[in-house]
């Protein structure tokens, strides 16, 4: 039953939503659209305006507090796209926690009474990490990551170390639009943490049947600064797995990838950490200026590429176009584009897509390498599979050029326990990469699997190369300055030399299994990403 202080929050939520001026509200799809309108703000200032179709303030009080208390009914439940997320820690969960809510018309925020967050306009130097990689940082352009760098999320009631809130990430305040994408979902949990009032959304999510799409585009009907997108899923393509976000600030693009679901425990509210994220801020081009694709950096245009791929509309993508990717040379963006595809498609995906990310930055070896693979999930494995993914993170030129490679003392995979899973409720996929020269780390939503990475192979009757990807994937590779390695004759470099780069998420060296039972992900449960608001319980 809810309380009623939780009643008495959400009424005066459900009245100053209705309330509001229907002029702030963009565009969004609606059935007798052809397709979504350009939106415009103080990010995207050159975009075409649209009058809105369904302004929010449209809706009257009564069906507001109808909606309300649908969704109260509902409120302690979980949603999620499916599959969606199992019901490990409900205790831990339901528990009391020292947290203190701040009350407004729109958003309910968390706060850590421990640790606030830092102020958003200043020089973040909490870590040597933020030093090492961010000595650029400019108070005045609120550039906050201007190289890029790896972060742990924050985990309620742990001392905060090199670590970042959902919040800090959005950084609300100044939010234009937001681009969020993930696999599993609690869509009132994320609406919490937003300010529709000034934030446009448009959120990439799981749906291969139409009607399912038609589903959510229904229950979202009445949301107006809501757009849906809605990757392909042809044929064997089953799992939309990515994650990333594009977050629109009047002066700077977010671009943060991190391995955590849009769920509240993935984000450390039950006090869990054991996810990361990877963030960088792009300074906006002068006024009107905009880049072209063929001159952006090799991360930027993979970006493109992976939006053009997924169906993003073209307002956005042309909205990326307007900040400056030049702090971005040494990055690469690694994605996986569900389906089946060829020629220059297959080079630049997947798997394959790993090893020419690898070249484009310098980091192909023909000496041998150490792999260090940890994962929260893992599909049929065999040996093709891992000397495949061996060679691409040596840089070979996958699937053509494939050298024989042993791999058994040079490839370990990290997994967790059934005990470990049972005292936690995230998961983090990092792969680290050794040579006697080099050494990078991809962190992204990949986990050691072909569904994941894809699976090439020569297609005789095309008499052509092809790569078969049955999940959509995103990560960044991040590479370890070659003057920071003590690199010895004949020896590869150690795993401290990834410290203040990406943290390790396993003791090293790691125990073996040694007959310990391994996690099985079989609990799940089916609904509708956008019941609450749409007032279902």
């Amino acid at each position: 039953m809810a309380s009623s202080g939780d009643e008495d929050d959400g009424l005066r939520r459900a009245i100053a939503l209705s309330l509001l001026n229907s002029a702030a509200s963009p565009e969004l799809y609606s059935e007798a659209s052809t397709g979504p309108q350009n939106w415009t703000d103080q990010s995207t200032q050159d975009l075409p305006v649209a009058p809105s179709t369904q302004p929010l303030g449209a809706m009257n009080r009564k069906a507001m507090e109808q909606e309300r208390l649908a969704r109260l009914a509902a409120r302690k439940r979980r949603f999620s796209i499916s599959p969606p997320p199992t019901q490990r820690r409900s205790e831990q969960a339901d528990r009391p926690s020292k947290v203190l809510r701040l009350e407004g018309p729109t958003v309910h925020e968390i706060i850590d009474l421990d640790s606030p967050p830092a102020p958003r306009a200043t020089v973040l130097t909490r870590s040597k990490q933020d030093a090492r990689h961010n000595t650029e940082v400019c108070a005045s352009s609120g550039l906050q990551y201007p190289r890029g760098i790896v972060k742990k999320t924050w985990a309620f009631g742990h001392p905060r170390a090199n670590d970042i809130k959902l919040e800090e990430v959005l950084q609300k305040a100044d939010l234009n639009i937001a681009v969020l994408s993930a696999f599993q979902w609690d869509v009132e949990w994320v609406m919490g943490k937003l300010d529709s009032r000034k934030t446009k959304m448009v959120f990439i999510m799981q749906a291969k049947e139409e009607a399912l799409r038609a589903q959510y585009r229904r229950e979202t009907a009445t949301t107006p600064y809501l757009r849906l997108c809605f990757p392909p899923m042809p044929g064997q393509v089953n799992c939309m797995h990515s994650k990333l976000m594009l977050l629109f600030h009047p002066t700077y693009l977010r671009i943060a990838v991190p391995s955590a679901n849009l769920l509240n425990f993935d984000w450390g509210e039950t006090g869990i950490m054991e996810n990361s994220v990877f963030l960088v801020d792009l300074p906006r081009l002068a006024e009107g200026a905009q880049q072209s694709k063929t001159d952006l950096t090799f991360f930027g245009k993979e970006l493109l590429y992976f939006c053009e791929a997924m169906g993003l509309d073209k307002d956005i993508r042309d909205g990326v176009l307007k900040f400056d990717f030049a702090n971005t040379s040494h990055l690469a963006l690694v994605h996986t584009v569900g389906g089946s595809h060829y020629s220059n498609n297959m080079k630049r995906t997947g798997i394959v897509g790993l090893s020419r990310a690898v070249r484009a930055l310098n980091l192909q070896t023909q000496d041998p390498v150490e792999i260090d693979f940890a994962a929260s999930s893992i599909g049929s494995l065999n040996m093709e599979f891992l000397e495949s993914i061996y060679l691409a993170a040596s840089g070979d030129d996958l699937p053509v050029e494939k050298r024989e490679a042993d791999i058994k003392d040079r490839f370990r995979i990290y997994f967790p326990t059934h005990d470990t899973v049972a005292a936690s409720t995230g998961g983090t996929q990092v792969l680290f990469s050794r040579s006697q020269k080099q050494a990078w780390a991809y962190v992204g939503s990949a986990n050691i699997s072909e569904s994941a990475w894809g699976k090439a192979f020569f297609d005789k009757a095309k008499k052509a190369w092809k790569i078969n990807c049955r999940n959509w994937e995103c990560g960044v590779l991040i590479v370890v300055p070659p003057e920071e390695l003590e690199a010895q004759p004949g020896k590869v470099v150690g795993m401290e030399v990834f410290k203040g780069h990406v943290e390790c998420p396993f003791k090293y060296p790691a125990e073996k299994y040694a007959g310990r039972k391994p996690w099985f992900f079989m609990e799940r449960e089916k609904r509708s990403a956008f019941a609450a608001l749409a007032g279902d319980a």
